[in-house]
């Protein structure tokens, strides 16, 4: 199927694209006995408590979900 808008373009990509260009900057490593995780910490408003976000689920005993939104 093709999900194209008017200019021919697809309009998932450009979704996917401008998500990505919003973000912060992450990267997995794989070790041999874990993984790492990390990305960039930008400072927020001093409203934002972050003790209320949580961005990290564990979901079984050896597995965690990790997620972003979109801002």
């Amino acid at each position: 199927n093709y999900f194209g808008g008017p200019s021919g373009k697809l309009v998932q990509i450009e979704y996917a694209l401008a998500a990505v260009a919003a973000g912060a900057p992450s990267v997995g490593i794989k070790a041999s006995n874990g993984v790492v995780l990390a990305t960039e910490k930008k400072q927020k408003s001093i409203l934002y408590d972050e003790r209320s976000v949580h961005k990290v689920n564990k979901s079984g005993p050896t597995c965690f979900i990790v997620y972003l939104t979109h801002p």
